[in-house]
């Protein structure tokens, strides 16, 4: 077990890492340099967003209690509202300037709001939606032991993104990532890269797809 002196000293270099990566973000500036057209952003937010957290239980085969979705009409946005256990909600509202509030709700403390705006993480890097496509049989297909598995496993959970918030770009800072931005999501550099490659390695599997 790690002393508190070693834990510290982890802490430290993990936050030293996160500074010396912080400069390298190339951040956007519009909405118009992450999408070619409201419409564009409008269907990434309902497929990647939305949908996204909405069928996350269902795919991981949880679905007990079922997961409810409803759309609630506002002048400033439609508000989705995804529920899956009594009281603790997320909603997305796609706002009037282009930002997203995703905000989750408890039943025993105030909501919490996070924003998510086109300053957060890096544009300047050459991949798409396209290049985050993980295919099902792609684990199976290289599995060449457990461990290879697990790694894999990471892997494609680091492909789903996580939403472009500040607080997920500080973590992938952290963990020693350049959170690499992709519409509404933010995906860890070393992912994108790997699967990059894997499409190189393996076109036989990818070509299946």
């Amino acid at each position: 077990m790690a002393t508190v002196e070693e834990i510290r000293a982890e802490h430290e270099k993990a936050l030293a890492r996160a500074s010396e990566l912080r400069p390298r973000i190339v951040r956007a500036e519009r909405w118009d340099q992450l999408f070619a057209s409201p419409e564009v952003a409008q269907v990434d937010f309902q497929r990647y967003l939305v949908d996204g957290w909405r069928f996350y239980y269902i795919n991981e085969g949880r679905d007990d209690p079922p997961v409810v979705y409803t759309v609630e009409p506002h002048p400033d946005g439609n508000i989705h509202r995804i529920a899956r256990q009594k009281g603790y909600d997320t909603t997305y509202q796609r706002l009037p300037n282009g930002d997203v509030a995703q905000t989750f709700y408890y039943p025993d403390k105030p909501p919490k709001i996070d924003l998510i705006t086109p300053s957060i993480g890096n544009i300047d890097h050459p991949f798409t939606n396209v290049d985050t496509y993980f295919p099902n049989n792609i684990i199976e297909a290289l599995s060449e032991g457990p461990e290879h598995s697990v790694r894999l496993t990471f892997l494609a959970s680091h492909l789903e993104g996580k939403p472009a918030t500040q607080g997920w770009e500080n973590t992938m800072l952290y963990n020693g990532y350049i959170p690499q931005r992709i519409g509404y999501r933010l995906f860890p550099d070393y992912a994108l890269e790997e699967l990059a490659q894997m499409r190189i390695q393996h076109p036989q599997i990818f070509s299946k797809t």
